[in-house]
């Protein structure tokens, strides 16, 4: 897989590596990781972003939410609180789904887009089609640790993908199961280990219990104007490589995000569940996304900016 890796406690990608205290180590000539005695995942099918350029993290914060508002930053918020997922499972057994749907042209692809290169991946997303073969579709799924998985344009008529069988999936169960070619009864399970967001002009999930998996954003043509337009060609200038210094920034100060999110993710839940939110598992899936973003703001000192408590908050209990 690429991502994180649960004996070292690092995370890997093809070229590059962060350590476990966040030190950034490329392969050496060989594509071999010599201080971790780690072989790289080469085939992964997705684009990996290798290089870093600068790029002012405020301002990319503040653009993503004057194009989205507070939906953008929940978004992001998600996806920050995915390369900890493996803390959030281990703590809660089970980690949301994040849901972009609306009106096509809404920009719900382009900021899975953008998202996707903040954690090195640059790709819209896994088109989900029933030219795809059902395995190969969940292999794809599976060589992600703790990075998002966005699955595009899925519908129930024309994917092999079961929507509503999500169900195991929150909690991590295996994403398929095989007997081995031994003669001794055992199986050869396919982990999941990557967080799954679904970008889709109509949303999939019709049962309830689906439903209260996931963090549901909706993305209207009402909302674009000529201020979003502008932030929207901002940032569309950011290159991949300027992007993944989001990812960059995240990883370098891993021990602030790891030894915090738990407690944020925790608090916000109180605070949602105090704002009317009934169902605790609904409460603390948007905790989980509403965390990384908190931590995200106040580890850049932009509180005075974006209130977590008067704008994401409320945002988030409508």
């Amino acid at each position: 897989v690429i991502g994180y890796d649960d004996k070292t406690k690092g995370y890997y990608f093809p070229k590059f590596m962060y350590d476990v205290n966040g030190k950034r180590i490329d392969a050496n000539g060989d594509k071999y990781f010599t201080e971790a005695n780690i072989k790289p995942f080469m085939d992964c099918s997705d684009t990996v972003t290798n290089r870093l350029e600068s790029m002012d993290l405020k301002r990319f914060i503040t653009l993503l939410f004057t194009a989205y508002g507070n939906k953008g930053l929940l978004a992001l918020g998600f996806y920050v609180s995915s390369l900890f997922s493996h803390l959030v499972f281990e703590h809660y057994n089970f980690f949301p789904f994040l849901s972009l749907c609306g009106d096509p042209h809404a920009g719900k692809s382009f900021v899975s887009r953008l998202l996707n290169a903040c954690l090195f991946i640059f790709t819209e997303g896994q088109a989900m089609t029933a030219s795809n073969t059902a395995k190969g579709e969940l292999r794809k799924i599976s060589q992600k640790s703790s990075l998002v998985c966005a699955l595009l344009e899925g519908r129930k008529d024309k994917s092999r993908f079961d929507y509503d069988g999500i169900l195991p999936l929150y909690n991590r169960n295996a994403l398929y199961s095989r007997a081995t070619t031994s003669q001794d009864n055992r199986t050869h399970d396919l982990p999941l280990k990557a967080a799954i967001s679904f970008v889709w002009n109509h949303e999939c999930f019709t049962l309830k219990p689906a439903k209260e998996r996931v963090i549901s954003l909706h993305f209207a043509d009402s909302d674009n104007n000529e201020t979003t337009g502008a932030a929207w060609t901002e940032l569309n200038s950011f290159t991949p490589e300027q992007l993944a210094s989001v990812g960059h920034y995240l990883l370098i100060n891993r021990k602030l995000f790891e030894s915090e999110l738990i407690n944020w993710t925790k608090e916000l839940a109180d605070k949602l569940k105090a704002g009317g939110i009934g169902v605790t598992r609904i409460a603390e899936n948007h905790a989980i996304a509403l965390a990384g973003i908190a931590l995200l703001v106040k580890s850049l000192k932009m509180t005075d900016t974006i209130s977590i408590d008067n704008d994401l908050l409320p945002y988030a209990i409508e």
